[in-house]
């Protein structure tokens, strides 16, 4: 074989596997970015999701036009289900923005790039007490909040402003998605896993929990349970606290007021609500002191919402005491189905958050005696 001819067939076959790869992450779009149709058997559920939420979510998000937007950390994302009843009667066009392990500006971040895009009408938006905790001891910056920077795969900014990013990164995101010997891995995994116990997440963004249920039914509900309960006690083994030592708040309610000017002026309602622990997840809390901070900070909240006197917002307690969270944990190698109402410690299943919807939907859904509206 001459070099010539050697070098041609090289050159072919390298083209060849790059029409390939593109082909199949196209046709099987592993990452949930692309828009395209899901096929049973194929590429129905999205195995390889858990690890590109994000990236998902910023164009997925894009595809279809919405009117309300649940917007929160994984809690809501596998808590709250945009196809409940209570928005179907009446209508209503849901996405779930969740995005694990979020904190409070990049979750509004995310929600602000819709609202920007599209009339929204309402945002479901969760506030949770831990994500308002800074380091005890720590320091304010002092510094202005820039509100034209993003995360760099989001069109606009919280101002509004374009992002100037944008293009590149969404062509680097588009290229990790077709292109990239990664993706290809994916949609092998995808096709060769379809299968009921896999990660996924729907066309409105809800986490159905398939592979909470697959570990529960494999190891039962206590191992999920300790392994969660072992990270919240090393997270929270360092001093957190709700004030800066110079007696200052967090630059995150500062945030949160910034969203509820833009959404008052975009004529959005937004509906607060804090979540529920189960009862082993307010135990850490209360032997890091921290319990006791959760009332302050409630307090805090309401008190801005009332001097803001704003009739676009409401906001729910569904965190208080109550029997849902209090459900006995069976012990280590009891293999049964998962707790009624709580996968495990931090995260709460459809169950509740249907009851949560019903609760703050209300007259249209009917009235849950679960939760209680502060303002």
């Amino acid at each position: 074989m001459t070099p010539r001819r050697y070098t041609i067939l090289i050159a072919l076959f390298f083209v060849g596997f790059a029409v390939t790869t593109v082909v199949i992450n196209y046709l099987v779009d592993p990452y949930l970015m692309l828009g395209v149709e899901r096929r049973e058997g194929l590429n129905q559920v999205k195995v390889a999701i858990n690890e590109h939420v994000r990236m998902s979510k910023a164009y997925h998000s894009t595809f279809e036009r919405w009117d309300t937007l649940i917007v929160g950390n994984s809690r809501v994302e596998m808590g709250l289900d945009p196809t409940h009843r209570c928005f179907t009667t009446v209508g209503a066009r849901v996405y779930n923005l969740g995005l694990p392990g979020a904190g409070v500006r990049e979750q509004l971040e995310y929600a602000l790039n819709i609202i920007y895009a599209q009339p929204i009408r309402q945002v479901y938006l969760s506030v949770d007490f831990v994500d308002f905790l800074v380091r005890e001891g720590s320091t304010s910056s002092g510094v202005p909040i820039n509100w034209s920077t993003n995360t760099g795969r989001l069109r606009y900014a919280f101002d509004g402003s374009v992002n100037s990013e944008y293009a590149w990164t969404s062509l680097m995101d588009h290229y990790r998605a077709l292109f990239s010997l990664d993706a290809l891995i994916s949609s092998v995994r995808t096709i060769a896993l379809q299968s009921p116990g896999q990660a996924d997440r729907d066309d409105h963004g809800f986490n159905p929990a398939n592979d909470f249920l697959a570990s529960v039914a494999s190891e039962g509900p206590h191992a999920l349970f300790a392994q969660k309960l072992d990270m919240l006690n090393t997270k929270y083994s360092h001093n957190w606290a709700l004030r800066h030592e110079d007696g200052s708040l967090s630059e995150d309610f500062s945030v949160l007021d910034k969203f509820l000017d833009i959404a008052e002026e975009r004529d959005v309602r937004v509906i607060m609500f804090t979540n529920p622990f189960h009862e082993q997840f307010w135990q850490v809390l209360k032997d890091r002191q921290l319990a006791g901070q959760h009332q302050e900070w409630l307090n805090i909240i309401t008190e801005r919402l009332q001097r803001r006197g704003r009739k676009n917002v409401e906001f729910w307690d569904f965190s208080a005491d109550s029997s849902y969270i209090h459900e006995t944990v069976p012990g280590a190698g009891v293999k049964r189905a998962p707790l009624k109402w709580f996968w495990e410690p931090a995260h709460y299943r459809r169950e509740l958050g249907d009851l949560m919807l019903e609760a703050m939907i209300g007259e249209s859904c009917g009235q849950q005696e679960f939760g209680v509206r502060l303002f």
